[in-house]
């Protein structure tokens, strides 16, 4: 199989986030994307940003981690005055067209032929053309629809899966209650993982970690909103020892 020309785009991360935390799914999967064989160009595009803020980050902020230097690859971040998408269909589906119309232009003057798109923004699978490109892949690795930050943009985010699957666009989920409360087909589950090697011997706790009484109750996993802290402390009552 020859490599495959691919724009993949971000949501609320960015590169420099990505390349700094590198555990979240979008993290590696653009890291895997800069690497693998059957990837040919790669444009990898950021979000919106704002252009007064990121003159200014520019500027007094601390510099962004290097983009790779390779032969049609590219990374692109387009501006506007807004740092955040306005609400409501018509304005999401004006704002990603520019969107897409950026993306066009950037992968046209880097020589890529109908790129496959990946996105990890629903707004951007939902509402963006792509009539330049190849097949679009929408990968969910959350339900943005239920996290408080983004409440106010829940309808339309319901709106853009219904989109997505009217249209066709490809699913990619990291569960099969994501998939399915996305809808849609053709789609797929690709549950999270990790990279084996990363967790190989020797294991070394961290002496604070040591120094803790047995038994241990270890939570794994990302501490915001969600997070049922009334359960925790519950059970940590309920397990003086």
């Amino acid at each position: 199989m020859s490599p495959r020309d691919v724009v993949f785009t971000f949501w609320y991360e960015t590169w420099a986030s990505a390349v700094r935390r590198r555990y979240m799914p979008p993290d590696r999967l653009v890291q895997t994307l800069l690497t693998n064989s059957r990837v040919g160009g790669l444009l990898v595009a950021n979000p919106y940003r704002s252009a007064p803020r990121f003159v200014a980050r520019r500027i007094f902020g601390p510099s962004d981690p290097p983009f790779p230097q390779r032969s049609s690859t590219e990374l692109t971040t387009p501006l506007r005055l807004l740092r955040d998408d306005n609400v409501g269909e018509s304005a999401l589906r004006s704002t990603y067209a520019a969107y897409d119309g950026h993306l066009k232009s950037r992968a046209k003057q880097l020589g890529l032929n109908r790129p496959a798109i990946i996105t990890t923004n629903p707004f951007c699978a939902a509402f963006g053309t792509f009539d330049w490109a190849g097949p679009v892949t929408y990968y969910a690795w959350d339900d943005w629809a239920a996290l408080a930050a983004l409440k106010r943009w829940s309808d339309d985010i319901d709106i853009a899966y219904r989109v997505m699957a009217e249209r066709g666009v490809r699913i990619c989920a990291v569960s099969e209650t994501l998939r399915k409360r996305i809808g849609g087909e053709p789609s797929a589950v690709v549950a999270n993982g990790i990279t084996p090697s990363e967790w190989q011997p020797p294991w070394r706790a961290p002496a604070w970690f040591e120094a803790l009484p047995r038994p241990r109750l270890l939570y794994v996993g990302a501490i915001h909103e969600r997070l049922n802290t009334d359960a925790l402390r519950e059970l940590s009552e309920s397990l003086p020892e």
